[in-house]
């Protein structure tokens, strides 16, 4: 189970089903238990075993109701009775409790005013009796007599009000159940969810601060896990781009420090009456100044197309005459151009297209020897492919991708005149990147090098 939006509404629903289950039960066993007593307390009112009333009957008939309600004392003892007349009126009470009293259908109900608590209002609590023992004079009915056991300490309406307290507690203690419950299992969730949540927390506030060291163990497959592991990647990348960083300054430093170095040494060599200013010194010392010059466009350049800044002017442009036209241009003739008759018109900056050949082409006649350089060129979907090939001693494997990093050399004994700044591949990949293509490094078809990248048709 690896989401964890699908396991928190599985942990929701068990809590729920959990909570509800217990409670249902308990409460079940609990409300059976006080009902089954509530009933028999109903039924200890309503089985009641009356007296001889066979001289109150009369004395009703006669019409002496007085001298039946003392009969009716005499007889009640520690029992309450309720006399009703023949309309349902109240004859006699003799244990009156102060509760309204009402009878219809057969039915005696009494209703007591029962005082609130602290802060609460006061309610009415209700009791209902049948069974009442009809009293008759001969065919004629006088009355009725209710007969309710004496209870210590009880009202006439105390089962009722006793079986409601005792429920409306024992839905109160399964209310903190299921609260106690869920609590303990959302405590453990959270656990599970919220350390992986603390320490990705902790290792984002070290990253903040400059430790790109900074790891989390990814222990779970869901969106945590998948988080932690994008924490990760980036953590990674911060620290390579990092490393990048400080190479690429302190390469910068070496590529600057080596020309100033000569043109101070040159300099100082001059005042101190060591050196003529003849034109051989000054051309040389122009020609450090004009490489100075080159190395900052270059990195001015390459840092504007990594920005996405780099200023492109796409056009028509006839691949064919391209080619032939960078071709021209270099001190070579061991170009060979491949390109078919039929190659449709491409959509780029020309100037960037030309910039692209010549830093491949120079940097396969710096590395390929004297050997043939073959350019290439076919339509392969919606694009052409453009491809130089050199028969030099080739790239290694593990530094096909390396050889398009700043100031790369894959020959690190290699001095800055013959194997120059290293920033010319980096520049050509950025520029083909900036018109969406992709230029790769690969193993030559027999020996050498071969770099391949694509150019968009021109719809």
């Amino acid at each position: 189970m690896k989401s964890l939006r699908v396991r928190l509404t599985i942990a929701i629903v068990l809590i729920t089903l959990a909570a509800s289950t217990i409670v249902g039960i308990g409460l079940r066993s609990y409300t059976q238990r006080e009902f089954s007593q509530f009933l028999e307390v109903e039924a200890e009112f309503e089985a009641v075993e009356f007296p001889d009333l066979g001289e109150v009957e009369r004395r009703l008939g006669s019409g002496d109701p007085d001298e039946a309600v003392e009969l009716l004392e005499g007889l009640a003892g520690s029992d309450r009775m309720i006399l009703l007349g023949p309309s349902g009126e109240v004859l006699a009470d003799t244990a009156p409790g102060g509760e309204r009293i009402s009878f219809r259908d057969g039915e005696l109900e009494l209703v007591a005013v029962v005082p609130g608590e602290t802060g609460k209002r006061q309610r009415n609590e209700t009791m209902r009796l049948r069974g009442g023992l009809p009293l008759t004079d001969g065919s004629d009915r006088v009355g009725t007599l209710f007969m309710l056991p004496g209870r210590s300490g009880a009202g006439p309406a105390e089962p009722a009000t006793g079986f409601r307290r005792k429920i409306s507690g024992a839905h109160a203690v399964g209310v903190a159940v299921a609260t106690l419950l869920a609590l303990v299992i959302a405590l453990l969730l959270s656990r599970r969810i919220v350390g992986p949540v603390e320490s990705l927390t902790g290792a984002a506030a070290r990253l903040a601060e400059g430790d790109l060291s900074q790891r989390v163990e990814v222990e779970s497959a869901d969106e945590i896990g998948n988080l932690g592991r994008t924490f990760n990647q980036m953590a990674e990348s911060l620290e390579r781009q990092e490393q990048a960083r400080r190479a690429m300054t302190g390469d910068v430093a070496h590529e600057l420090r080596t020309p100033l170095t000569h043109l101070r040494c040159k300099l100082e060599s001059v005042q101190d009456g060591l050196l003529e200013p003849d034109g051989n010194l000054v051309d040389e010392l122009h020609g450090e100044i004009v490489h100075l010059g080159r190395l900052v466009d270059d990195l001015q350049e390459l840092a504007q197309a990594e920005a996405g800044s780099l200023p492109l002017y796409p056009a028509r442009v006839d691949v064919a005459g391209v080619l032939d036209e960078v071709v021209r241009s270099l001190p070579s003739n061991h170009v060979r151009v491949e390109a078919g008759d039929s190659l449709p018109a491409v959509h780029v900056d020309p100037d960037r297209l030309r910039q692209v050949l010549r830093n491949l082409l120079e940097n396969a006649m710096r590395h390929g020897g004297e050997g043939t350089i073959l350019l290439e060129a076919a339509q392969d979907g919606d694009r052409v492919a453009i491809q130089v090939v050199d028969e030099g001693p080739g790239i290694p494997a593990d530094q096909l991708d390396k050889v398009f990093d700043r100031f790369y050399r894959t020959d690190p004994s290699r001095a800055r005149e013959t194997g120059g700044a290293g920033l010319g591949l980096a520049i050509a990949r950025k520029l083909v990147e900036a018109w969406g293509g992709r230029l790769d490094a690969e193993p030559g078809r027999d020996r050498g090098a071969a770099f391949r990248f694509t150019v968009p048709i021109s719809a």
